[in-house]
């Protein structure tokens, strides 16, 4: 079997002692039986630069074509950029002692994950509007610009990534090609928006891959469901703003009511007359106040069953939109845990409210009780009492049940 270029430097360095590397010049000692085999496999792939017949010691020019490249370390493999996008056919790392001719299960993870990046850092050159290889830089134009720079190093090969489904899917695949190339796009300029740091790199997007794919997939979903984020986007703010205003409406609604709960008080304090005993007046008075808190507390209960009604329509809006909309529910669930905690915010106001209309109850009471000073009146008072408090019931029982019909 003939021996390449690359594969005979390789058995000439793994036979070196004393071996050493300056400048791309490989030099040591070979054994006196290997000496005289290898130093011809030198010499006729013309890669031997000196020797020493005596002493055995032979000099030669590691390969570094773009299809066979000798490296001393994965470091040494990366200096050149034109290595960082189009990885070398056949290449060495000697500190690992590997020889990679294909991809397969026994290649190490760093090779795996530089093969990796520097397929994903071609195919988005593929991609640029405006490409600089020599540097490297891609430049991409969607509305704004944004320059990626794709040069990566050592430290940069510690993430796992699987670029194989990214190309299949949204480079290489005809359907809907162009459109796919803009959610790209797009989500570049999205992800430099959401970055703490002015300029976007290869490295960022390496350590963000799996956020990169979300969002390309989530883009494309909303694409083929004829459907576009900033259009659903717009549709939900629209909606949380009429639920808001439906909110609002039934605090707003009985705002006015709320005036009258002291205005009935300071009536009745200043209606009642001190007497002796229980008057008509008096008595006429207080049930008034009764009354007017009945017709308070039925308006609080219809207006808590108006924000009942409204939050199971938010709900029911909410899970419609998880169902259809998976994979940007989650951005968008920010418009409704607003709604919710306004219409927490309500029903309190609402529960204060009813403490009031019972607060003015007890105080119409307490005021009927003082201007009727006689103790012999206080059975009079709480015959008087126990008869509004069951009307106060019966009352409250007839409306709840002509609301239900």
């Amino acid at each position: 079997m003939m021996m390449n270029k690359l594969d005979i430097a390789i058995e000439a360095y793994s036979q070196l002692a004393d071996e050493s590397v300056i400048s791309r010049q490989a030099s040591g000692t070979l054994s006196e039986e290997n000496f005289e085999r290898l130093k011809n496999n030198l010499e006729s792939c013309q890669l031997l630069t000196n020797y020493r017949t005596d002493s055995f010691k032979v000099e030669f020019t590691l390969p570094s074509d773009k299809d066979a490249f000798f490296a001393q370390n994965l470091d040494d493999l990366l200096k050149a950029t034109s290595r960082k996008i189009n990885p070398p056919e056949e290449f060495y790392i000697a500190d690992q002692h590997y020889h990679h001719k294909e991809l397969n299960e026994k290649t190490p993870k760093n090779i795996k994950q530089y093969l990796e990046t520097a397929k994903l850092v071609k195919e988005l050159l593929k991609l640029s509007d405006y490409a600089a290889p020599e540097i490297p830089k891609a430049v991409f134009l969607h509305g704004e610009k944004l320059e990626l720079n794709l040069d990566y190093n050592l430290s940069d090969l510690t993430h796992p990534l699987d670029t194989e489904p990214f190309i299949t899917q949204f480079i290489n695949a005809e359907i809907h090609k162009d459109q796919k190339i803009t959610i790209v796009k797009s989500v570049l300029i999205e992800m430099l928006k959401d970055s703490e740091i002015d300029r976007f790199s290869i490295s960022s997007l390496i350590k963000r891959f799996p956020e990169f794919i979300e969002r390309i997939n989530s883009n494309y979903q909303l694409y083929v469901s004829e459907f576009s984020f900033e259009k659903i986007k717009t549709q939900i703010e629209h909606e949380k703003f009429e639920f808001t205003t439906k909110l609002n409406s039934t605090f707003s609604g009985i705002q006015n009511q709320l005036l009258a709960i002291p205005v009935a008080l300071v009536l009745t304090g200043g209606q009642m007359q001190k007497t002796d005993a229980l008057t008509l007046k008096n008595l006429s008075i207080w049930l008034g106040s009764v009354v007017f808190a009945l017709l308070m507390s039925l308006l609080i209960r219809n207006q808590k069953s108006t924000l009942n009604a409204i939050k199971l329509e938010v709900d029911s809006q909410w899970s419609n939109i998880k169902d259809k909309h998976r994979l940007v529910s989650d951005r968008l669930s920010k418009h409704y845990l607003d709604l919710h905690d306004r219409f927490n915010t309500q029903i309190i106001f609402l529960t204060l409210i009813s403490l009031v209309v019972s607060a003015s109850i007890v105080g119409s009471t307490t005021l009927l009780l003082y201007n009727s000073s006689k103790l012999n009146l206080f059975f009079d008072v709480f015959i008087s009492g126990t008869l509004g408090g069951l009307i106060y019931i019966l009352l409250c029982l007839t409306f709840t049940k002509l609301k239900s019909r």
